[in-house]
């Protein structure tokens, strides 16, 4: 999706309810889980229009998304996970700033 750069792209600012919205699902997935369950929490933001493109999260946490194909200026998608040595759910923290 990312073919142009940010600064050609056509940008935009969510509101609270979109935040909201949103937050309310990744929600749902924050906590112990598999990585696989994730994806879920994926599928179900693109329905609502919010597209977060793959990511290292290696060293970022912080992450730029999209709603409804636009540039989302205003918010980040939030990501930090533990990846604990035993065990195979890792403890994930996510959000919308």
């Amino acid at each position: 999706m990312n073919k142009a750069t940010k600064k050609e792209e056509k940008t935009m600012k969510i509101n609270a309810k979109i935040r909201k919205q949103a937050n309310a699902i990744i929600n749902r997935y924050s906590g112990y889980r598999l990585p696989k369950e994730i994806s879920a929490m994926y599928d179900e933001l693109e329905k609502i229009g919010i597209e977060i493109p793959m990511f290292s999260a290696v060293h970022e946490t912080a992450h730029d998304f999209y709603y409804k194909g636009e540039y989302v200026e205003n918010s980040k998608f939030i990501y930090n996970v533990y990846e604990p040595s035993t065990g195979l759910k890792n403890d994930y923290n996510m959000y919308i700033s």
